[in-house]
């Protein structure tokens, strides 16, 4: 003998289950695309930066000539950063070994965090 309340279709029980696979499905789909679409963005920012750092210091390396005062191989060091939008420079010159620099660059990007980088540069 069938009973009024088994035709119904669905139970209360199967629509919470119902609900909550659902729910779990929209987590997860929320969950992968924050992983892999936000952290690729993330991932290539970075390689960006390294790339721009390591090319900045490159140019820095390479790009002056052998010969100039501290203060003009300072000044050649400020405008090599200034082409490259968003980075700044400090330079120290090293207090234990001449013709050693630590050059402090940043670069801060709209709304985002400064990031800092350090580098070494012997200069003759």
């Amino acid at each position: 003998m069938i009973k009024m309340s088994d035709t119904r279709g669905f139970s209360l029980i199967e629509a919470v289950v119902a609900i909550a696979v659902l729910g779990v499905g929209i987590v997860s789909v929320f969950t992968i695309y924050h992983t892999v679409i936000i952290g690729q963005r993330v991932s290539e920012g970075i390689l960006e930066q390294s790339l721009n750092i390591n090319g900045i210091v490159n140019e820095i390396r390479t790009g002056i000539p052998a010969g100039k005062t501290e203060q003009a191989f300072e000044q050649e060091i400020a405008a090599i950063v200034r082409k490259h939008p968003g980075w700044q420079v400090e330079v120290h010159p090293s207090t234990r070994v001449s013709g050693l620099y630590e050059l402090q660059l940043s670069y801060e990007a709209a709304g985002r965090k400064k990031k800092v980088f350090y580098a070494k540069v012997v200069y003759p």
